[in-house]
């Protein structure tokens, strides 16, 4: 199963990457425009939603995973091991892109980038009877997120406060608290990033960076 990082709009350049692998899992903020998923096989190649998404469109994709659940309910996999999701994330520019919808009509943010809290709150109970070997999600814990030496530097240039923490961030700290999985691969920080807290081992994907997971005990093809 080979893993996508953010795509921001380069739609051509992630179909590639997806075509060359059996089944993908991209990591959410794909684009606002889906026209070009058709090249790439839904029932091989599946996303998740991020923060820059259009959710007026986003649950009619044929390719996307939904809100929550097992990646292996929606594509086969090529292992027997959980693979939970979890979609969603907080944009912290949203209110310059709501000036930007105000002044031009192109909308680039949506209500819905987070769940709601009483979905997320449904994604956690079900997270906690699946106890899944690998999550895989847009945002990450916030525990994760307070190891980047810049994470306060940059709640704060966006005009939040230094400690801020999302909806979706805190679900996921939930999550992690709840259950530790062995592995978790996440996006939306645009930075390549490996690490291991309590033993889990977390890893952030970079724009179009994808990992390929290759075996049962995760060993890694690195591109």
């Amino acid at each position: 199963m080979r893993v996508i990082g953010d795509v921001h709009g380069k739609v051509a350049e992630y179909v590639n990457i997806a075509n060359c692998s059996d089944v993908s899992v991209q990591l959410g903020d794909m684009s606002y425009d889906y026209s070009r998923m058709i090249r790439v096989n839904a029932f091989k190649h599946k996303f998740l939603g991020g923060n820059h998404e259009d959710y007026d469109k986003y649950h009619k994709q044929p390719h996307s995973l939904g809100n929550w659940g097992l990646v292996n309910n929606e594509i086969s996999l090529p292992f027997d091991n959980k693979v939970f999701f979890v979609r969603g994330g907080f944009s912290p520019n949203v209110h310059s892109l709501i000036d930007e919808y105000i002044l031009t009509g192109k909308q680039k943010w949506f209500f819905d980038e987070e769940l709601t809290d009483a979905v997320l709150d449904n994604a956690i109970y079900n997270y906690s009877n699946v106890l899944p070997d690998i999550v895989l999600s847009h945002e990450c814990p916030t525990i994760v997120k307070k190891t980047f030496s810049d994470y306060r530097q940059i709640n704060q240039s966006f005009g939040w406060s230094a400690d801020h923490s999302s909806r979706t961030e805190k679900a996921l700290e939930c999550m992690f608290n709840i259950h530790k999985p062995k592995l978790w691969i996440f996006g939306h920080w645009h930075r390549s990033v490996d690490i291991i807290i309590q033993g889990t081992r977390f890893i952030c994907l970079d724009k179009l960076e994808y990992k390929d997971i290759i075996k049962e005990e995760f060993l890694w093809l690195k591109t």
